[in-house]
């Protein structure tokens, strides 16, 4: 395991996940959460939660104690500054809530669109086989709290004898006995922001399998990698922190297959565009549900658009800061986007948009030229009003691009 320029030994994992369970045994909750500020926390809270008999809740750093307590939570497990010795916390007000049949996690959704929702996973779901055998090297650059973190780690624990967790400058940067990766995992943002970072491909870690999700992809990101990091694989996930990873695809174009709308895929699982979502069923005889992500089909490929419900009131008309967003980064010379609401005085509000620009780009004479791109794309009130040029984006807790 690595993080940060650290080393750690599995046996060193080991030991201080038995030291995690010990506390949290001592303090005798009926139900803990644990606070995963880093990967080598997470590491550790899932070696030691996998042998605990109750289900434990995975948190990120901005949680309530009273939403903890809600979910029945009394006590907290917490890692202070610069510290691997993790600390047990007691909660009052705890409300009384049915355990679930199975031990497991909770991992609660980034709550892009509301209030972060809990979902309870069986370790049988989530990991299989033994730990720390593997043979693999993964690099994850999810934060460290998400759905697709946990996921990720877990697999890769499953596979690899050495697990990275990485910001993106540490992975367009890389060290002079930096080793190939065998995977690695992060969301659009992350791979857009290494691309920012260091603009140089010969600098980029080596990489075989680039897996990517959370976020819309788009074409121009693709492109992106092929430029910078050069794999032998792109891997689109597709799923949520409630249904789980449940499709993927690997052909090199963005979007799934139009033709396999409907249809049972080998592992069970099918979607589907339903008033204009994406719907998945995890398996047969399963409902279809909405995803609560936007989707449009084009070129004959189901495209995600964004997550519903996120839009700027243009004087009452509804624009998609997503599709703003992607119809700025096809531009050969925008790297990254971010469209959002700008107050009006007549209209409300208006779209706005920074775009970091490739290098040698001249933003005096790109920007009138951004404005004439999107005007020939976007309905007016989609049209950006102010588009800024700046060096990198601001990202937000779950790791994805604030909007």
């Amino acid at each position: 395991m690595w993080e940060a320029g650290r080393t750690t030994s599995w046996d060193e994992v080991t030991r201080q996940a038995e030291r995690l369970r010990e506390q949290v045994a001592a303090a005798r909750p009926s139900t803990v959460a644990t606070a995963v500020p880093a990967g080598q926390a997470l590491v550790t809270a899932l070696v030691a939660a996998r042998d605990m008999d109750s289900t434990v809740v995975i948190i990120g750093p901005s949680v309530s104690d009273d939403r903890l307590a809600a979910l029945g939570v009394d006590a907290v497990v917490e890692w202070p500054e610069a510290s691997k010795d993790c600390t047990v916390r007691r909660l009052t007000g705890t409300a009384e809530v049915p355990a679930p049949a199975e031990p497991g996690l909770c991992l609660l959704s980034s709550g892009t669109t509301g209030e972060p929702k809990p979902t309870h996973w069986p370790w049988r779901t989530l990991a299989r086989g033994e730990w720390g055998r593997g043979s693999e090297h993964w690099a994850i650059g999810y934060a460290p709290h998400s759905f697709a973190a946990v996921s990720a780690t877990c697999q890769a624990l499953g596979r690899a004898a050495r697990v990275e967790f990485v910001r993106p400058a540490e992975l367009a940067t890389a060290r002079p006995d930096a080793a190939p990766l065998t995977v690695a995992a992060g969301t659009p943002s992350f791979w857009r922001l290494a691309a920012i970072a260091n603009r140089d491909p010969a600098e980029f870690r080596r990489v075989n399998t680039a897996t990517i999700g959370g976020e819309p992809v788009d074409a121009s990101l693709l492109r992106l990698l092929g430029d910078i990091v050069t794999p032998t694989r792109i891997k689109q996930i597709f799923g949520t922190t409630e249904l789980g990873t449940v499709l993927h695809v690997d052909d090199g174009r963005p979007g799934l297959p139009e033709t396999l709308l409907g249809h049972r895929l080998p592992n069970g699982a099918a979607f589907d565009v339903r008033d204009g979502h994406l719907c998945i069923s995890v398996g047969p005889g399963a409902p279809f549900v909405d995803t609560g992500d936007e989707a449009r089909i084009d070129d004959g490929r189901v495209h995600v658009i964004g997550r519903a419900g996120i839009f700027v009131n243009v004087g009452g008309l509804k624009a998609n800061p997503y599709r703003v967003t992607q119809v700025l980064q096809q531009h050969e010379s925008v790297l990254a986007a971010r469209a959002y609401g700008l107050r009006n005085a007549l209209l409300g509000k208006v779209v706005a948009a920074d775009v970091v620009l490739r290098p040698g780009s001249d933003p005096l004479l790109l920007i009138p030229e951004l404005k004439r791109y999107t005007a020939g794309l976007l309905d007016a009130h989609e049209r950006p009003r102010r588009i800024r040029s700046i060096e990198s984006l601001t990202v937000a807790e779950s790791g994805k691009v604030r909007l």
